[in-house]
């Protein structure tokens, strides 16, 4: 389960810190202009070694949690467990994170939003991650409509029969002439 755990930790906490410099450090850099900004460290105050440490550190135990909790996962590809358990990950992460910093800090609301909006990103691409690498046994994608847990589709599924129906009702209808 180590080897597991690292082989899908280390790639996506490399693509975590990515996308964080990407988005945070490049596309929406307005963030840091939001009054109050005092909250931001500058580039030279930040670590980039234990950057990167914590965030391989932090997605390798997102992998260890999506072990012990993907049999409870309710979808049946990969996709949607992992859109459902990134979904568990941004209300336990992201969602608290902005109501700490909301309750407690003066931080600007665009921020806040903006880090409810980043990290539900940011949470889904892990967790359609982990999915996709964790369980290979299971489809990756759900276009057939296999994944689908409510009644209704079964409903929209054609009946099957079988060989032995088709005679049956056929010489029932024989019998009848």
């Amino acid at each position: 389960m180590l080897k597991k755990i690292l082989s899908i930790g280390f790639p996506l906490g490399i693509l975590t810190v990515l996308y964080g410099w990407a988005t945070s450090g490049g596309i929406f850099d307005w963030v840091y202009e939001a009054n109050p900004n005092y909250i931001w460290k500058t580039a030279s105050e930040m670590s980039v070694p234990l950057i990167w440490v914590l965030n391989i550190i932090m997605v390798c135990v997102f992998v260890y949690i999506y072990a012990k909790v993907e049999k409870g996962l309710v979808q049946k590809c990969r996709v949607q467990k992992g859109v459902q358990f990134g979904l568990i990950l941004w209300v336990a992460m992201y969602m608290t994170g902005a109501m700490d910093d909301y309750l407690y800090s003066i931080t600007a609301h665009q921020v806040i939003a903006y880090h409810l909006v980043w990290g539900l990103v940011l949470a889904l691409l892990q967790g359609i991650f982990i999915s996709a690498f964790y369980d290979r046994g299971l489809p990756f994608s759900c276009c057939s409509g296999a994944c689908s847990t409510s009644p209704k589709s079964e409903k929209l599924q054609p009946k099957k029969t079988t060989q032995k129906k088709v005679i049956k009702k056929k010489t029932a209808s024989a019998k009848k002439k």
